[in-house]
C-alpha cells in the first residue's frame, strides 16, 4: 500500500524534496525491505486449549478411508493423513518458540492406499512410518525426513501385519526402530536400522494372537501391549526384545490398545472395551493394578484412546460419538490429576481422525475435519 499512498502525495501535495525520488533505489542491498518486520514470527501461535487451523488443504473429502498419524521430529512434526481419496499424504511442520507451528511442506503424495492403520516415530529428523497392509498381507515401512519426504528406499515386511496405531517406536540409543507385527500366530518384533534396513526379526514376544499392538521405550528396554476380543496383555521387554517375566493380563475386550512410559517409571496403558468406555491402568508392567474406566457410557460412548507422556504426567485422549474428542490428565499410575478431569474439547460433525503427539515437553492434539474441505487442526495441551 505504501507506493500507492506515495503516488497520491505526489499528485496532491507540492513538490517537496526530490521529485521522482525512489526510496527503493536509494537503499543499500543489505538493508531490510521497506515495511518488512524485523525478526518476523512465523507460523500460527498455539495457546493452551485453543484450536488453531494448521492448514486448509482445499481438497474436498472423499468417501473412503480417513486417517491421521503424527510423528515428532527434532524440527517439529510429520503428519501422515488420508482424506478419503485412497491416497496417504505427508505434511511437515516446524515448531518454533511460542510454540508456533509453521508448515514447511504442505502435502506430499506418499502412497495409494484404500484403507490403512499407521504408526510413526523418529530419531532426530529421521522418521519411520509404518502402514499396515491388509491386502498383502504385510507392513509397509517408509523412511521420512522432517518435511515428510522419503529419505531412503521403502521396505516391506511380507506376511506380517501391524494393526494398532503405536506399533512403531524409535530407539535413539541404539539408533534403530522397532516394529510390532503379527502373522496370526502371535505377536512378533522386527528391528530396522536408522535407514530402515532389516536388522532382526521376527522375534516372538507372545504366542497369543493380536488384533492390535503398541510398543514404547521403557528404561533400557521396552514395554508392549497387545489386545483382542478377550484380553489385554502388557509385558516388559529387555533391550534385546526378550520378555521380562510374565505379562500382566486384563480379562476384557481390548480394542485400540496403547501404552506409554510413565514419568517416574512404569507404564500407563489404555484401550476401549465393548461397553462404550475407554479404560486405563498404570504401574509396573509385570504387576499392574486393577483397571478403571476413564470416560464413556451408553449415552456418550467412547473409544480409540491415545496416550502422550510429558514431564508432569500423561495425557489421555479419546473419541466420543457425535464427532467429539475428549481428554484427561493422569499421573504415572493412571489416576486422574486434580484439574485434569475428563473434558470434551472438540465438537465437530465433520471430525474424521485424530492423534496425540509430543514435541519437547509440549503435547498437541491434532485432528482432521473434513466437510466441504479437508482441514488440519491442532491444540496445545497444558497440564493443570
Amino acid at each position: 500500500m505504501r507506493p500507492v499512498a506515495f503516488a497520491l502525495l505526489l499528485v496532491l501535495a507540492p513538490a517537496c524534496g526530490r521529485v521522482g525520488y525512489d526510496a527503493l533505489a536509494d537503499r543499500d542491498a543489505g538493508d531490510d525491505p521497506i515495511d518488512a518486520p524485523i525478526d518476523a514470527e512465523v507460523g500460527v501461535l498455539a495457546t493452551c486449549g485453543a484450536p488453531v487451523l494448521v492448514k486448509d488443504f482445499g481438497a474436498a473429502a472423499g468417501p473412503g478411508f480417513h486417517g491421521l498419524e503424527v510423528g515428532a521430529s527434532a524440527t517439529g512434526f510429520v503428519v501422515a493423513w488420508s482424506a478419503g481419496d485412497d491416497t496417504i499424504r505427508t505434511t511437515g511442520i516446524a515448531v518454533h518458540p511460542g510454540p508456533r507451528l509453521e508448515l514447511i511442506q504442505t502435502a506430499h503424495d506418499l502412497v495409494a492406499k484404500e484403507d490403512a492403520v499407521m504408526s510413526m516415530s523418529g530419531i532426530g529428523d529421521a522418521l519411520m512410518l509404518g502402514i499396515d497392509d491388509p491386502g498383502g498381507p504385510g507392513t509397509w515401512l517408509f523412511a521420512l525426513d522432517a518435511s515428510g519426504y522419503e529419505r531412503a528406499e521403502t521396505k516391506y515386511i511380507d506376511d506380517y501385519r501391524s494393526p494398532g496405531h503405536d506399533f512403531v517406536v524409535a530407539d535413539a540409543g541404539r539408533d534403530r526402530f522397532v516394529v510390532m507385527a503379527t502373522d496370526g500366530g502371535g505377536l512378533k518384533a522386527f528391528t530396522r536400522d536408522h535407514d530402515i534396513h532389516p536388522v532382526d526379526g521376527p522375534l516372538t514376544l507372545l504366542v497369543r494372537g493380536s488384533e492390535g499392538a503398541a510398543v514404547t521405550r521403557l528404561g533400557a528396554g521396552y514395554a508392549a501391549i497387545t489386545g483382542d476380543s478377550g484380553q489385554c496383555d502388557v509385558l516388559a521387554l529387555d533391550g534385546d526384545l526378550v520378555p521380562v517375566g510374565s505379562p500382566s493380563t486384563v480379562v476384557m475386550a481390548c480394542h485400540h490398545p496403547s501404552v506409554v512410559a510413565a514419568p517416574g517409571g512404569g507404564v500407563v496403558a489404555a484401550w476401549n472395551c465393548d461397553n462404550d468406555a475407554v479404560w486405563v491402568t498404570g504401574g509396573d508392567p509385570a504387576a499392574l493394578p486393577g483397571e478403571r474406566a476413564v470416560f464413556g457410557d451408553a449415552t456418550d460412548p467412547a473409544e480409540n484412546p491415545r496416550l502422550a507422556a510429558v514431564g508432569a504426567g500423561v495425557w489421555y485422549a479419546y473419541q466420543v460419538a457425535g464427532g467429539r474428542l475428549g481428554h484427561a490428565f493422569l499421573d504415572g499410575r493412571g489416576a486422574t490429576v486434580s484439574g485434569g478431569e475428563p473434558t470434551i474439547v472438540v465438537e465437530s460433525p465433520a471430525l474424521r481422525a485424530y492423534d496425540l503427539a509430543v514435541h519437547g515437553d509440549d503435547a498437541f492434539l491434532f485432528w482432521l475435519d473434513a466437510a466441504s474441505f479437508t482441514k488440519l487442526w491442532a491444540m496445545k495441551l497444558c497440564p493443570p
